[in-house]
């Protein structure tokens, strides 16, 4: 007997369930990068709504009111919280590096999300394997809709019930074992993550015990105005790695690459690139498997309240990235039309020094030491005239010099300088001397 349309569920399946996942989850890593504060928000929606469908899934299939074919839908729609996730994961928990501050800052998360993300993974890894062990005898499905269910994979069709349980039991089964390994390799983040739930120190101490280690960081500083020296010597202990964000397997797929040198570039759009590829990939996987398996109905015409609550979940990370846009819109762009321009200072006219070691003489004491013979004219002039330089600073930070040039009022540098400034950079030129 043939099956004249695989039953499915629009409250598991439904085209409300699908898109609040597949905007969640896109809206948290365009967050992770346009603005980390508001990251969180969108990230607990989508664990909610993931969460939620697993739940869901779980009771309604151990109930038999769902076919095998909405929990494969639900297993493919499951790996975009992983790829959000993890990405999330790995771009927050970067340790963060202060400009003024050789020490990592203090890496120490909330225990709730910690324990969230290992929850909602543990519950995927255990929804799968428990979807195709029991694919055979999930769901309300009649035994003749069951053999006639596809599973698309990169285009091909394969029986549910035959290769495609095969390849989706090794593969999550591998996936699930490398999490077990992670989840007792970090098993004390987890632990102190469970504490921290009743503690308000557990989360601040550090991950190992701090090393008895002292280091010394010394500067030297020359003001050209007074000629005044100084230096200045600073102690700290070095970076202590504190209890952080318990990663999965994808966090290490997404953060193979080293964050200096010639690998920094995919921190920069590689991930991204990646992320998307492969929620690219679970969408279009999800969609296959709908179109391509005969339904009894039409899945995407079918509305109800299982479709519009996921959605309405959708509206905090939309008003975030919008908040955002409106915050960056404020502030106005920080850097814009960066490029490359070549200075030249020239020179200098009528610079004199504004204070000498003959100030304290008089016009007729001077003439006397002229005329006794202790002094020149020439003496005298080159006592007052200068040896500037001059000093060009950009953004308070890139500092150029010319050479210093001795006993002179109009001095003549031409010397040129390439620096890169935006329409924003603040340039100022001094001319000083000793």
């Amino acid at each position: 007997m043939s099956c004249p349309g695989i039953p499915i569920n629009s409250d598991i399946s439904g085209p409300g369930v699908r898109i609040s996942l597949y905007i969640q989850s896109l809206l948290t890593v365009i967050l992770v990068r346009a603005s980390p504060e508001d990251a969180p928000g969108a990230y607990w929606s989508m664990t909610a709504t993931a969460l939620g469908l697993i739940i869901t899934t779980l009771v309604t299939g151990l109930l038999g009111k769902i076919s095998l074919l909405d929990a494969i839908v639900v297993t493919y729609v499951l790996i975009l919280p992983i790829v959000a996730s993890a990405f999330g994961v790995a771009d927050i928990a970067a340790a963060k590096q202060l400009p003024n501050q050789p020490t990592t800052l203090r890496r120490a998360y909330s225990p709730l999300l910690i324990i969230a993300n290992w929850l909602r993974s543990a519950l995927t890894y255990a929804f799968t394997l428990f979807v195709w062990a029991k694919a055979p005898s999930f769901g309300s499905g009649p035994p003749e809709c069951d053999q006639a269910t596809k599973l698309i994979f990169f285009g091909a069709a394969l029986p549910a019930l035959g290769s495609g349980r095969v390849l989706n039991l090794v593969g999550w089964g591998i996936l699930a074992s490398l999490f077990m390994w992670r989840t007792v390799r970090g098993g004390m983040t987890l632990m102190a993550a469970f504490r921290g739930l009743f503690s308000d120190d557990v989360m601040v101490k550090p991950k190992t015990p701090p090393k008895n280690e002292l280091n010394l960081e010394t500067t030297d500083t020359y003001n050209y105005v007074t000629g005044e020296k100084g230096h200045e010597e600073r102690a700290y202990r070095p970076a202590q790695v504190f209890h952080e964000m318990l990663q999965g397997m994808m966090n290490q797929i997404l953060g193979w690459a080293p964050r200096a040198g010639t690998g920094r570039w995919y921190h920069t759009y590689g991930q991204v690139i990646l992320a998307m590829a492969i929620s690219i990939w679970a969408i279009a996987m999800t969609e296959l498997e709908l179109k391509r398996n005969v339904l009894e109905g039409d899945i995407n015409k079918e509305w109800g309240f299982g479709q519009f609550l996921p959605l309405i979940l959708t509206i905090s990370p939309v008003l975030a990235l919008y908040e955002a846009a409106l915050k960056k819109r404020a502030r106005g762009e920080l850097e814009s039309s960066k490029r490359n321009l070549r200075f030249c200072i020239v020179g200098a006219h009528g610079l004199k020094r504004p204070r000498t070691e003959i100030d304290h003489l008089t016009e007729d004491q001077i003439a006397d030491l002229i005329e006794s013979g202790q002094m020149t004219e020439n003496t005298i002039k080159a006592i007052r005239a200068p040896s500037p330089f001059a000093v060009l600073t950009v953004d308070g930070k890139d500092l150029y010099t010319t050479y210093d040039l001795i006993e002179t009022t109009s001095p003549e540098w031409r010397e040129t300088f390439d620096t890169g400034v935006s329409d924003t950079s603040t340039i100022v030129d001094r001319h000083q001397w000793y």
